[in-house]
């Protein structure tokens, strides 16, 4: 049986306008290719404001991308 598939994701910032936002794609590579394929740039826009980020991904996964808005956490801290 092969196991799922399962989308690595990083995080981003849009210095435009503050949205934090994950990339996640699939990196399909074997151990042994890791090496000899070279990450690639691309634009992903920012799910808020759709201003284009140049990010670096591992090759083939620039077909896979999906960028997702990440909504903020509720303060919890004891402010003034």
């Amino acid at each position: 049986m092969t196991p799922a598939r399962e989308r690595k994701r990083d995080p981003h910032h849009c210095a435009d306008c503050g949205a934090d936002f994950d990339v996640a794609y699939y990196d399909d590579r074997r151990v042994g290719e890791r090496a000899a394929a070279p990450p690639v740039l691309t634009d992903v826009p920012c799910p808020r404001c759709r201003k284009p980020k140049s990010i670096s991904v591992p090759a083939g996964a620039e077909r896979t991308l999906a960028v997702d808005v990440v909504e903020g956490e509720a303060d919890e801290g004891g402010g003034d």
